[in-house]
């Protein structure tokens, strides 16, 4: 009699215990995705060192298996060359350069915040140019 009220409640134990661990596997796939408990310290500072101008081929070069820092590597990058073809309108006109400056620091400083979190923050249109680079 008390291995037939065993079995079962082990049973659903270990089902519960999958069902537990696949939850906690499961990572969110929204545009914000908070995985700070998953990301080592190391890589998000790679990430985080990969918004500051040339320093994005830190991440893509040193964790390349990484898709955090591949995330904010191509991020950096496509940011970095956006904003270095634009200041040759900014030499030319010089008030387009000081609110392109504004913006790229501003930006800059936003996905900074994000990755020191552990966030994928998707910049609109360069996470979708990001996303097409085979590095």
């Amino acid at each position: 009699m008390t291995d037939e009220n065993t079995t079962p409640k082990q049973e659903e134990l270990t089902v519960g215990e999958k069902i537990k661990q696949a939850a906690q596997n499961a990572i969110p796939s929204d545009k914000n995705t908070d995985v700070s408990k998953v990301i080592d310290k190391k890589e998000k500072t790679l990430a985080v060192l990969g918004y500051i101008s040339f320093l994005c081929v830190l991440p893509l070069a040193l964790k390349p298996n990484s898709k955090y820092c591949q995330f904010h590597g191509k991020q950096g990058l496509v940011i970095t060359l956006f904003f270095l073809l634009l200041s040759w309108l900014g030499w030319v006109f010089s008030v387009i350069g000081l609110f392109l400056n504004f913006v790229h620091i501003i930006i800059v400083i936003l996905a900074i915040m994000n990755a020191s979190k552990g966030r994928t923050w998707k910049i609109p249109f360069v996470a979708q140019v990001a996303e097409k680079l085979e590095l």
